[in-house]
């Protein structure tokens, strides 16, 4: 019995190691596409690593990249133009979003059809979207100067022009990110439970009252998550920016985003560009925090 007990053990303790096995595949990709990268840029980001320079080999410089950094101003120009491109184009996109969602919620006849023109924009590819507004803005035969020519005003140089590069930059995030926004919103829209919405119009409560003392206090905690995720979004842009200013006119539109890919891609100073891609991530750290820290506060209220 006593042997039988021990080789029963046995077998027990073989099988603890078996969930681990599963899970090694998923954890060395874990380590493979996410933890290397980020030791590989923190390591790098105290170094002087520059690609063109290769003779000068890779030397531990402390926090030099750093200081160099926050002593340019070109990246507290980048700093400036990122807060003022995430300030404008994250509410609008959101105020816009939840607008639709709830007027197609409320809609009684070709909600099918408006929402497939919604849903639109996600499924082309974001550079395909920034072509496309790049034509319409084009001064000579752009479609908008066109109309805006018909009513007597002579429409700009959109993109390259600096007082209306963030303009047109901003509204391509913005019709970019909306049906995002619509998606989420009409989502938590569906799973708002209907008795209370009954009862304020029972008891005399207009659309507007309904929608600011009822509707938005319930979606608080959405929109706070969907807030975090659109400054995200929002701080990392890049893609729009490349194709449509290049961070142009004049470094109107450069964002720190578009100056860690010229320092990383462009100038090749792979040191310094890991240390602005830290700086970034600190941002969005610091950012995101602060708004979980709030949504925490409005759960509990709630």
């Amino acid at each position: 019995m006593a042997g039988k007990r021990n080789r029963n053990t046995g077998i027990s303790r073989s099988h603890r190691y078996v969930p681990y096995l599963f899970l090694g595949p998923t954890i060395i990709l874990f380590l493979t596409i996410f933890i290397v990268p980020i030791v590989f840029v923190v390591g790098s980001s105290f170094t002087n690593w520059n690609l063109l320079n290769p003779a000068a080999g890779i030397k531990f410089n402390g926090f030099n990249n750093y200081i160099t950094l926050f002593q340019d101003r070109n990246i507290w120009n980048a700093l400036y133009i990122t807060f003022i491109f995430t300030v404008i184009s994250v509410p609008v996109s959101m105020a816009m979003g939840l607008a639709l969602a709830l007027v197609v919620e409320n809609m009684s006849r070709g909600k099918k059809a408006v929402e497939t023109v919604l849903l639109l924009p996600m499924m082309v590819a974001p550079v395909s979207i920034c072509l496309a507004f790049k034509f319409m803005f084009e001064p000579t035969f752009g479609i908008v100067n066109k109309v805006l020519a018909l009513v007597g005003i002579q429409g700009p140089g959109w993109f390259a022009s600096t007082s209306t590069a963030m303009l047109s930059v901003i509204i391509v995030e913005v019709w970019k990110a909306v049906p995002f926004v619509y998606i989420m919103m009409y989502a938590n829209l569906k799973t708002l439970p209907v008795e209370p919405f009954e009862a304020a119009r029972v008891d005399g409560g207009n659309s507007w009252q309904i929608f600011w003392y009822l509707t938005l206090p319930t979606l608080k905690p959405s929109l706070l998550v969907l807030l975090i995720i659109r400054l995200m979004d929002a701080i990392r842009t890049f893609d729009i920016i490349y194709v449509l200013t290049k961070g142009g006119p004049a470094n109107s539109t450069k964002t720190l985003q578009y100056i860690c890919y010229e320092l990383s891609f462009q100038g090749f100073a792979v040191g310094k560009g890991s240390a602005l891609a830290i700086m970034i991530v600190a941002i969005i750290l610091i950012t995101g925090v602060s708004l979980i820290h709030s949504m925490n506060k409005i759960n509990e209220e709630l």
